[in-house]
């Protein structure tokens, strides 16, 4: 769920973002790790790679998922375990 958080950076929707970029925000993860993590991203077509470069964009079917998700985190999930 921490993907999605930093996927939806204004700087990363402006500017794009790199396998690099996201390491910044999870050091933990190794740079194959992001790389499958962005692959599985690409196959689903929540984000696309901008030609000539290694930088990624949400797409727009991507920017709805990741809103949708961030939502249903918010007033599903996270309320049902105050209970």
């Amino acid at each position: 769920m921490k993907i999605i958080h930093i996927l939806t950076r204004g700087e990363f929707n402006i500017f794009g973002f790199r396998n690099k970029d996201i390491r910044k925000f999870l050091p933990q993860k190794s740079s194959g790790q992001i790389s499958r993590i962005l692959k599985r991203l690409k196959l689903h077509g929540i984000i696309k790679k901008a030609t000539q470069s290694y930088k990624y964009y949400l797409t727009r079917m991507g920017k709805e998922v990741v809103i949708t998700a961030m939502k249903l985190k918010e007033f599903v999930i996270i309320p049902a375990l105050n209970y």
